[in-house]
């Protein structure tokens, strides 16, 4: 039996911008030739049942979850969570909690995963499981998910990590995943949550791997996340102004005279992020 569709989605990398987004900050970034590639079609019975299969775990055979007897009410299907070795399924699954939250959930389906985004290699491979995932799901169920908009969809994504994987990203990865172009970078805003493609063209990136692996959810990611919005809400009373909510807000020259209010740490975290948006 063969699938109906397929969602696809590329990684990124970030060209300016490093953990700005979730400072609210300016991003300048691109989609890379690599793809997460999912494969699926409906459920053949009709019903809520998903089966979901990965080129990349074939030995760990596939997860099977009904959504029908998890309750959809307040935190989406965390029920649904898997563990050990199938915790892979959790950005898929996420997303299909998170789509229920708006009212877009989708019914059963079967999937099955290929990538040739490098993982741990710090190019988002988990933002574009998750938007392929979207993409996907869009297609097979046209009547709820592909009602939904692009930014809805991004939107989604980046939730699914934040709140069904665990890990407190900003909304970069999903948004170039999603949105990017060819021959284009994305200069993002973060804050207002909109972009402009900038015609990229004569050049190349050449992206190299030094084997030096990259997980956020190994809690060095959100131990910064924690650090850039203490050193926020320290400048935000040193410099006596609601203006500041985030790092964004603040001046190299703000930081300057303020700099004596910041543990080392935050400030070394908070030079980066500031001097990163100027």
């Amino acid at each position: 039996e063969k699938p109906t569709v397929l969602g696809v989605a590329p990684g990124r990398a970030e060209v300016v911008g490093n953990h700005t987004d979730y400072n609210e900050g300016l991003v300048l970034a691109c989609a890379v030739d690599r793809f997460v590639v999912i494969a699926g079609r409906r459920s053949p019975d009709g019903g809520l049942r998903c089966r979901l299969a990965s080129e990349s775990f074939p030995d760990d055979g596939p997860v099977e979850v009904d959504l029908g007897a998890a309750d959809s009410a307040g935190d989406g299907l965390t029920k649904l969570k898997q563990t050990g070795k199938k915790a892979w399924a959790n950005y898929l699954l996420g997303v299909v909690s998170e789509l229920a939250k708006l009212d877009a959930r989708p019914g059963g389906f079967d999937a099955f995963v290929v990538s040739d985004v490098p993982s741990g290699g710090g190019v988002s491979s988990s933002a574009a499981l998750e938007m392929a995932t979207c993409k996907l799901l869009a297609r097979l169920f046209p009547e709820t998910v592909g009602q939904l908009g692009d930014i809805d969809l991004v939107k989604a994504s980046k939730a699914a990590e934040n709140n069904f994987v665990g890990m407190g990203c900003g909304i970069l990865d999903q948004y170039c995943s999603g949105m990017g172009r060819a021959d284009a970078l994305l200069c993002l805003d973060c804050r207002t949550v909109t972009h402009e493609i900038v015609p990229f063209a004569g050049a190349r990136f050449v992206l190299a791997n030094t084997n030096a692996p990259h997980a956020l959810v190994d809690g060095k990611y959100d131990a910064l996340r924690k650090n850039c919005f203490a050193a926020a809400d320290v400048l935000k009373k040193a410099m006596g102004t609601d203006a500041v909510t985030h790092l964004r807000d603040v001046s190299p020259e703000a930081l300057e005279t303020h700099k004596s209010a910041l543990s080392s740490e935050e400030l070394r975290h908070a030079s980066h992020i500031v001097h990163e948006n100027r």
